[in-house]
């Protein structure tokens, strides 16, 4: 059964609620958080890719719950994002399939193709 568009409008509107809640939450850091260990000790590692890269950041210990709650509001953003983009395709192509094909006449086109009104360049 294929939703109406009232009910397409309805889950657009929730999903850019639910992602503005979620923006209003504090910060949001692209990336993983993990542990590694280097030098013998272990210590937390932000990464991300970046063209290709990886970049890393070293944190806190004192830090690393605070951020494992951030990076993971951020994948739920990209992902709500990602849901309202595809719910805004479907009200556009919705919105087209119940319009009236355009006409192929010009309209406001007076002899010689030309508009009322409308002047030559040069003349």
């Amino acid at each position: 059964m294929k939703p109406t568009p009232k009910k397409v409008l309805s889950q657009y509107r929730q999903t850019a609620s639910r992602l503005r809640a979620l923006l209003g939450s504090g910060i949001m850091p692209e990336g993983s958080l993990c542990k590694a260990r280097t030098g013998g000790k272990e210590r937390w590692q932000l990464t991300r890719k970046v063209r290709g890269k990886t970049q890393t950041l070293y944190v806190p210990e004192s830090d690393a719950a605070a951020l494992k709650e951030a990076t993971a509001r951020h994948r739920e953003a990209a992902k709500l994002f990602r849901a309202l983009g595809q719910t805004a395709w479907r009200i556009v192509q919705e919105g087209v399939r119940s319009r009236p094909a355009p006409s192929t006449e010009r309209s406001g086109a007076g002899p010689g193709g030309r508009r009322a009104g409308s002047k030559r360049s040069g003349s």
